[in-house]
């Protein structure tokens, strides 16, 4: 009986799972645009890049959100300092998984409670491959920022973060700007995801090594090169006596001299 209750468990989870991915409940959770900054066709190319990632055997998602406020317990302030702006932003974005796994789970099975093992399993698994591109309340005004998935190392290193975030412009709130960041990171997606083009995963740790490394085999290179350009004189000590004598020997024989004549 307990093996039994054990598969049906399991059988309710990968459920979930699959009613949640389908294309008719994934695509009302993947954009929100509360902010009325996308149009019809760059909601629909959203829709249509998450379908191609489910055709490509990728579980990896990007989800577009544009929210006029946070949650209350929610809030991403100037003084904020990164780390915490990063958390309150993960925090979002499993808030938002959270919430449309409940509704989808719902839609699909009334009887459903967001409290059983189906839901947290769907909730697990959208943890750790949805990826967000999110326009978010800051400071009066607004700012655009790319939440990876869990284990954000995994997916995309920090060094990988700032290289991506150099070209993008967090302070440019239009649909053509959010598309932009969109598109930066599905092309992502599928060179480091899909095709695997690059397997080198740089982090700023190893990119630390590296300098470090470089820079003592330049100083030792340096080093020797002076020292084959500038070589020291041998010591010698028998030199050195005789000088001393040869000096002793020419004030003796002046003062004599000066003596004799005297």
């Amino acid at each position: 009986m307990k093996h039994l209750k054990l598969l049906i468990l399991a059988l309710l989870s990968c459920l979930a799972y699959y009613l949640y991915m389908s294309p008719t409940h994934a695509n009302a959770a993947e954009v929100q645009d509360n902010l009325n900054l996308l149009s019809s066709a760059q909601i629909k190319a959203i829709q249509q890049q998450n379908q191609a990632f489910r055709n490509a055997g990728t579980d990896y998602r990007i989800w577009v959100y544009t929210i006029q406020r946070f949650p209350n317990y929610l809030a991403v302030r100037k003084g904020d300092n990164k780390l915490m702006k990063a958390d309150n932003l993960e925090r979002y974005r499993k808030y938002a998984i959270d919430h449309a796994t409940a509704q989808n789970l719902r839609a699909a099975d009334p009887t459903n409670q967001t409290n059983t093992t189906a839901t947290y399993a769907a909730l697990e698994q959208q943890y750790d491959h949805i990826a967000m591109v999110l326009v978010y309340p800051y400071n009066g005004g607004q700012r655009i920022a790319f939440i990876p998935p869990n284990y954000g190392d995994d997916f995309i290193t920090d060094f990988q973060q700032t290289i991506y975030r150099a070209n993008l412009v967090s302070f440019l709130i239009t649909g053509n700007n959010v598309m932009r960041y969109f598109n930066h990171y599905t092309a992502f997606i599928q060179d480091h995801h899909i095709q695997h083009h690059y397997t080198n995963r740089l982090t700023w740790r190893l990119v630390g090594h590296y300098v470090f490394g470089f820079i003592l085999v330049w100083l030792i290179w340096l080093y020797l090169l002076h020292r084959l350009r500038h070589p020291k004189p041998p010591y010698q000590r028998h030199h050195t006596n005789n000088t001393g004598g040869g000096f002793e020997e020419g004030y003796m024989w002046g003062y004599l001299q000066n003596d004799s004549q005297d």
